[in-house]
């Protein structure tokens, strides 16, 4: 099961490059259940022309992997156009992908600055976070994503993994996979992992006695 959480929580991390400019729709990435797009989502369409051209042009560094020219793209977006969260989410992932995760962190709590109410932000710091041992600080991110979006099927998933494998609290990591299963998240290891944590839950605790 472990394996198959951080297959799973890698995935999350590629899809959010496909998710990065839209408000998340369940289709799974905890916060969002991964979707099968391969590329970065333009801004919307109320965006500038001027804009969609410039975010064309980071769009094509970031699947060449070009991340460093991407990330010099971006942030000239992210001052030209701050009232966009796309920018701010591609740099992010930017930075993180080119081995900054301090500076992804901070463009993630500058995006939140302009955008208090972005819940995909606030789980992407979750994986930040998680990913760099800091399980307070991710659980909180996940929390704040739900406040925004109770509904957010990729923060419950994320939500569980963390309880699940990192913070050892199967009752917790059940209740955010249901929440996941529930709310729209269509992960089919899901089901299995719910069944091993049940098995899980159902043994003794260690010491106790019979």
């Amino acid at each position: 099961m472990k394996h198959c959480n951080e297959l799973r929580w890698l995935a999350l991390c590629l899809l959010l490059a496909g998710c990065a400019g839209a408000p998340p729709v369940p289709t799974s990435v905890p916060a969002a259940q991964p979707s099968s797009s391969e590329s970065i989502e333009a801004p919307a369409t109320r965006a500038s022309e001027a804009a969609q051209t410039h975010f064309a042009v980071a769009l094509d560094f970031m699947r060449r992997e070009r991340y460093e020219d991407a990330a010099i793209a971006l942030e000239a977006m992210t001052r030209s156009y701050p009232e966009l969260i796309t920018p701010y989410l591609n740099l992010a992932i930017a930075f993180e992908r080119s081995g900054h995760a301090d500076k992804a962190e901070q463009t993630l709590r500058a995006a939140l600055v302009q955008h208090p109410r972005s819940a995909l932000a606030y789980n992407h710091l979750g994986l930040l976070y998680r990913q760099g041992g800091r399980f307070s600080q991710a659980r909180e991110a996940y929390e704040q994503a739900l406040k925004i979006d109770p509904d957010y099927t990729d923060a419950h998933f994320n939500l569980a993994i963390l309880y699940d494998l990192y913070l050892q609290q199967p009752s917790s990591a059940f209740l955010h996979y249901e929440y996941y299963r529930h709310a729209g998240g269509n992960d089919p290891m899901v089901e299995r992992w719910l069944a091993d944590l049940r098995q899980r839950m159902s043994q003794p605790a260690a010491g106790a006695k019979p």
